[in-house]
Parts: C-alpha cells; structure tokens; sequence
C-alpha cells in the first residue's frame, strides 16, 4: 500500500514538472509526500518494536507498548530535531 501511494505522488510530481505547474504547488506536495513516507517509516519501526515477552504473544504487554512509544518518539524527535537545523541553517546560508 506505501509503494502505492509512493508511486501516485512520483507520477504526480513528473506531471507536474512536465507541465510547468506553480514551484510552491509542486513544494507542498513534494513535502507532503516525503512526510507520508518518514511517518510510514516512523510507525513500521514502533510496530516492528512491539514485541510482547513471554510464550503468549497474543495478549497486551505494557512493558512493550511503551518500548515501541518510546521507539516512535525518539525517532520522531531526532528527525524533527535534523529537520529544523538544517532548515534553520539553510536559511542563514541563502539570505
């Protein structure tokens, strides 16, 4: 289903390069789709991380949710950390 959605905003982004279209619509989408993609990633790793101990699998381990909640917002913060310097710093470097 990602290689999908992957596959509609490439296509788009193409279509839109090809004709022309505005520089800031083609950002938003752009950006927006790279997004998708970093929370599609973000939750594959938490989901990934959830892993239950003990023989039984099928019931809820407390201790394992909140390994893949800290797992999701660990990655989350560092990458919205690495986001805002170098935006931060491209702005400094371009004006």
């Amino acid at each position: 289903m990602l290689l999908f959605f992957f596959c509609v905003s490439v296509t788009v982004l193409a279509i839109f390069n090809e004709l022309g279209a505005d520089v800031d619509l083609y950002a938003l989408l752009f950006g927006e789709s790279v997004l998708n993609d970093a929370v599609a990633i973000v939750l594959s790793s938490s989901i990934v991380a959830y892993q239950p101990s003990g023989g039984n699998s099928h019931t809820f381990d407390a201790a394992a949710f909140f390994k893949s909640v800290g797992v999701f917002l660990g990655i989350f913060s560092g990458s919205f950390a690495m986001g805002a310097v170098t935006g931060v710093v491209t702005a400094l470097i371009s004006f």
